[in-house]
């Protein structure tokens, strides 16, 4: 870990040192120690964190400079607007070049988009750690106290991970039978001819036996699912979490990564028998049908925004912890003139 009081000072220093116009956004970049942290500080501001463990790429962001919410049809296109006007204005002292550009945290639900500029940014990327601070205007002097306070929580162990929680009151949204008869609709509709595909999905809620850690959570997704993207974000009174298998849109240098994933059986530990299921979903019919449907439905969004190519004709094994998918990647470039939110606006929801 950095020196704290040093690295404060020298982010200080930074600051009053550079030349920034009045109507710029002003930040800084530092680099850190490639052995930098890659976890969720317990502290009270509020946390935003992106990892790809098994590619060592992580992202935390702490408090806000900068914040957004737009409503409305095409909020994420509307959204990527304001996010290239921020660009415009920002102005960044690198003490060296890092290769690591600053990011916004994208919340997207229900008709809206908010973007959040956290005021300090921990990057891990390419083997290279960094720190971007970027102070709030309307409290140019409480990065600091933050920056300071996150270090001190990164650099403090995790207390011991006590026996699971018990977990009571289970209430389902809708009822199980009530969601069954939803279920029996569907089929009905996709036999008609109605549909091709339709994904079922319901509310389950429980309440722990103790306080839940969200530290110790993301922890334990970097361990236990460390080829997904584990996310994390504080939301209100929470935190919202998880850990996804598919990337929706990954673009980076010019180009583009989005994958199909659809088409599921389980894992098992005997290694026969988990090769088995494997194969028995690449030749399943019913999977086969499932994946094309995604597969075609993503080629047909991509196909106006830019030069792209599918890395496999037949889908492929993704073999996660517990679940196995049919598999089909997507890679190329798109056109400068279109934004990454414009993108992620077409393809989300997928067919998956």
């Amino acid at each position: 870990m950095n020196d704290i009081q040093g690295l404060v000072r020298q982010v200080r220093s930074l600051l009053e040192d550079s030349a920034f116009s009045e109507e710029g956004v002003a930040g800084v970049c530092l680099p850190l120690l490639a052995g930098f942290p890659m976890e969720l500080p317990e502290i009270d501001e509020q946390r935003f964190f992106l990892a790809r463990p098994d590619r060592r790429e992580w992202w935390l962001g702490l408090g806000c400079s900068w914040r957004v919410q737009l409503q409305g049809a095409n909020h994420l296109e509307a959204a990527s607007r304001e996010a290239e006007r921020l660009f415009s204005r920002y102005e960044n002292n690198d003490s060296e070049p890092m290769d690591v550009p600053m990011r916004l945290f994208v919340w997207s639900g229900d008709g809206e988009t908010q973007l959040t500029l956290p005021t300090v940014q921990f990057i891990g990327r390419n083997g290279k750690a960094a720190l971007i601070v970027t102070p709030d205007p309307s409290h140019p002097d409480a990065w600091a106290a933050l920056l300071e306070q996150g270090l001190v929580a990164l650099g403090e162990a995790a207390e011991p991970v006590p026996a699971p929680p018990v977990l009571n009151g289970k209430q389902q949204e809708p009822d199980a039978q009530i969601w069954l008869r939803i279920a029996e609709q569907a089929i009905d509709a996709i036999r008609k001819g109605e549909m091709d595909k339709l994904v079922l999905a319901r509310k389950i809620r429980y309440a722990a036996s103790r306080r839940l850690s969200a530290r110790r959570l993301v922890s334990s997704l970097l361990y236990r699912h460390c080829n997904c993207t584990i996310f994390a974000s504080d939301m209100g009174e929470g935190c919202w979490l998880g850990a996804s298998p598919e990337i929706l849109l990954d673009r980076q240098d010019g180009r583009f990564f989005c994958e199909a994933v659809a088409g599921t059986v389980r894992r098992d530990p005997d290694e026969g028998v988990d090769q088995e299921l494997g194969e028995w979903l690449l030749r399943d019919a019913k999977s086969r049908r499932e994946h094309e449907l995604v597969a075609a439905w993503l080629r047909d969004a991509l196909m106006p925004y830019g030069d792209f190519e599918i890395d496999d004709i037949e889908p492929r094994l993704l073999q996660l912890r517990g679940l196995q998918h049919l598999y089909t990647p997507f890679s190329g470039r798109l056109r400068d003139d279109v934004q990454s939110l414009e993108i992620a606006q077409k393809l989300h929801p997928t067919p998956a």
